[in-house]
């Protein structure tokens, strides 16, 4: 019973261990406050209406008392389903092996604002961004740093596959903090943001 009971209690130190670890975790947004929730469904049948209805929800939920900002974002943080997408510099123009893979998130103006997350150079994106054919960018700190080593990545350009299944150029206009999307252990894969 002795032995058990010691068992037992080492198990439980190191438990409780792992998770002061985890509550200490930079999970590169602020949490606080937040208010999530998933549409489901078809919410317009062609663009137009998908972005009257963003709209609209955008600002009755905006007018309710207390709401700070709202924005979106498909996938969450920390929601799982996040799908990588492959990008590169100008030596993987001619080489398909060249390209590595990033975690895709697309997100609506005021994003990063709304999740506390920290930019750390250029600027995010606004409502007059929001063009399929602007192909603008923001990386977080890992990609930028993997891209660009020793520079600053805003402005620079690098080829991606999102919208389309041939490769394209997008021009990077901000970083952004590294946010942990898939696990409070592991930090996981850089991240590329595309706005909606």
């Amino acid at each position: 019973e002795v032995a058990l009971a010691f068992v037992l209690l080492i198990g439980s130190g190191l438990m409780f261990r792992t998770f002061l670890a985890i509550q200490r975790v930079n999970l590169g947004f602020d949490p606080r406050g937040l208010l999530t929730f998933q549409l489901l469904g078809n919410i317009g049948n062609t663009p137009q209406e998908a972005a009257n209805f963003k709209r609209q929800l955008r600002e009755q939920l905006g007018a309710i008392p207390g709401v700070k900002s709202v924005t979106a974002s498909n996938p969450l943080p920390l929601g799982g389903g996040f799908s990588p997408v492959r990008w590169g510099g100008a030596e993987a123009q001619g080489d398909p092996s060249k390209f590595q893979a990033a975690d895709l998130q697309i997100v609506l103006p005021g994003y990063f604002e709304a999740m506390g997350t920290k930019l750390l150079a250029g600027r995010t994106f606004t409502q007059e961004d929001s063009t399929p054919d602007r192909n603008l960018l923001i990386v977080d700190q890992a990609l930028a740093a993997k891209a660009f080593p020793n520079e600053s990545a805003v402005g620079k350009r690098i080829l991606f596959r999102v919208r389309t299944p041939e490769a394209q150029w997008g021009e990077i206009i901000g970083v952004v903090a590294h946010q942990r999307n898939s696990s409070l252990i592991e930090p996981g894969r850089e991240q590329l943001y595309v706005t909606d």
